[in-house]
């Protein structure tokens, strides 16, 4: 086996535990990650299961999409207003679809 001896420096944050923490502790890089991910699971809900039941859609967004958001938010608890409006913007775009799609 081959071991390296170089160095690789400081960092400007790191993923631990799928925790993105950042030097600074701000959180912002791990609520925009965790934010994309929680559309594209809600983008792909939403072209997967074609009812826009009211009561089926908040189901799936509940434990397929939610989820997402809410995975170890103690830790992370967003205290800036442009987080907030970040994780706010994924349910509001979510509940827009259901809303315009049942009529």
């Amino acid at each position: 086996a081959v071991v390296s001896t170089q160095s690789t420096g400081p960092t400007e944050g790191t993923r631990d535990l799928g925790i993105y923490v950042r030097a600074n502790v701000k959180w912002s890089t791990h609520i925009r990650i965790i934010a994309e991910n929680a559309r594209k699971k809600a983008a792909w809900v939403l072209s997967v299961f074609r009812t826009r039941d009211t009561q089926t859609m908040l189901t799936l967004y509940k434990t397929m999409v939610r989820s997402l958001l809410e995975c170890c938010c103690p830790l992370w608890n967003p205290t800036e207003i442009k987080d907030i409006e970040v994780l706010e913007g994924v349910q509001r775009t979510f509940t827009r679809w259901i809303a315009e799609c049942s009529g």
